[in-house]
């Protein structure tokens, strides 16, 4: 589905990395997302179930759009640039106005695991939500060019894969939140992971 017209949202940016491009979520988008999406091993630290069916994946897109539009949210997927071919999804969210925060999660296909994708499309959307004005109007506590002052990823800490990667970009684990979480019934911790804009900046420049 990757030759199909995309339709984006205007308002969210596109970032470019050496081999990804990161855009908003389109409709034809679906059938790459849903790939990951319904693979019960890329949805195990996920916060829902499985995609079951398409349907799913048409009302994620509805929820994602609407949370962008309204400015509660930045989605995007990660698409390949040469092969067109979407292989995760980037979100920030939770914005704190009056604080200059924000969470970030994310996702990338199994097949995709291992090669480095992941970590370079969070490089970009760290470095995108540290310095744009394009936040400015979002959140307060603006740091350099307009952009979030923390970003924040809560992570379940038996997903060693997703800690080991966000500890290489700088985050750091700043506590546990005890049984946060049900896992299909079962309570599972948090670790808390803090990123702060002076420490990114500080460590690129």
């Amino acid at each position: 589905m990757a030759d199909a017209p995309v339709a984006t949202t205007p308002a969210l940016a596109t970032l470019l990395t050496p081999r990804l491009s990161l855009r908003a979520v389109a409709d034809a988008d679906l059938s790459d997302l849903y790939d990951i999406h319904s693979d019960e091993v890329v949805t195990r630290y996920l916060p829902f179930a499985p995609w079951a069916g398409y349907d799913d994946g048409r009302a994620w897109i509805a929820r994602m759009r609407g949370l962008v539009d309204s400015g509660q949210a930045q989605q995007r997927v990660l698409q390949k640039l040469g092969s067109g071919k979407v292989i995760g999804t980037a979100l920030l969210f939770a914005f704190d106005r009056d604080d200059g925060c924000a969470e970030i999660g994310y996702v990338v296909g199994q097949a995709h695991w291992g090669h480095g994708y992941m970590r370079e499309a969070l490089r970009a959307l760290c470095s995108h939500a540290f310095a744009t004005s394009e936040l400015g109007g979002q959140v307060g506590g603006q740091v350099g060019g307009g952009g979030l002052r923390r970003l924040q990823a809560n992570i379940d800490p038996n997903n060693t894969q997703s800690t080991g990667l966000i500890e290489r970009l700088g985050f750091v684990r700043e506590g546990t939140l005890r049984e946060r979480w049900l896992d299909n019934g079962r309570p599972t911790d948090c670790a808390v992971y803090g990123l702060l804009a002076k420490d990114w900046i500080s460590e690129r420049n």
